[in-house]
């Protein structure tokens, strides 16, 4: 009888076992194929539902100079569309507005910043535009508007009158030419700036560690970058995972994109 009894509760515990271990499995092959399922999805499609639709909160159109808040905004649909330089090339690969969840206006303010950026690396641009442009109202094609002789002076006439300091273009650009007969050497660019807004206003600047909007309103950051085997300085806005946003003053204050490894310099002037 106790054997009996012994044999029908060992029964009991292997069944109850084997139970256990059927279920377990049974739920560790639905988590796998959960997880395989969710490595299968495509990525674009699961990120897309999850992103905060974009737009400019100020009213802004594209054109003229944005708010701290625009910019902002600009630089999280540079990371959505991951803009990046790629063989001497700035692209994204978002290929619509939807793609990243933005308004159409911040999508067209991307491609327009693109072209803008490889205008230089490319001067037939036309053959380079991933979508057309659209003109705006207003707006002239940038590459047949008059422009100032030299960047730096530009630079300089941008701050005296967007920030109220420093020299006017006409000034400095007469002084700039009378020394160096065109253009400031990237060599010579921080002993220009110390003459003109003196030895105590001007230090480096460390552009390539920062991230986010530069808002300093007493003080303005002149960056120095390499364009084909000379430098080209424009006015630094800010910096979104390593991609630098910049006016430049020469160009009709067009917004242009600066990869980290193509700084020669960064200078802030103070007030």
């Amino acid at each position: 009888m106790k054997r009996e009894t012994l044999r029908n509760g060992l029964t009991l515990t292997v069944l109850s076992m084997t139970i256990c271990l059927s279920a377990a499995v049974s739920v560790t092959s639905c988590q796998k194929q959960s997880f395989e399922e969710e490595l299968s999805a495509p990525r674009s499609a699961m990120n897309k539902a999850e992103l905060p639709y974009l737009d400019f909160t100020t009213g802004y159109d594209g054109t003229g100079i944005a708010s701290d808040k625009d910019w902002k905004i600009f630089g999280q649909a540079l990371q959505r569309a991951n803009v990046r330089k790629t063989d001497g090339v700035w692209q994204m690969d978002a290929k619509s507005a939807e793609d990243i969840n933005v308004s159409p206006t911040v999508f067209s303010y991307l491609i327009r910043i693109i072209e803008n950026s490889n205008t230089p690396i490319f001067p037939d641009l036309a053959a380079l535009r991933i979508v057309p442009r659209v003109i705006l109202p207003g707006e002239g094609d940038p590459l047949e508007e008059p422009t100032r002789s030299d960047c730096v002076a530009s630079c300089f006439g941008w701050i005296h009158d967007m920030m109220g300091f420093g020299p006017s273009y006409d000034s400095a650009n007469s002084w700039i030419n009378s020394t160096f007969g065109s253009g400031v050497p990237s060599n010579q660019m921080e002993s220009t700036l110390k003459h003109f807004y003196g030895p105590n206003n001007v230090s480096s600047f460390p552009v390539n560690n920062q991230n986010g909007i530069y808002d300093d309103s007493t003080s303005a950051v002149i960056l120095n970058y390499k364009v084909d085997t000379s430098g080209h300085a424009v006015i630094y806005e800010g910096t979104f995972n390593g991609t630098h946003i910049v006016i430049d003053p020469q160009f009709d204050n067009t917004e242009r994109l600066i990869d980290s490894t193509d700084v020669i310099s960064a200078f802030k002037v103070t007030k």
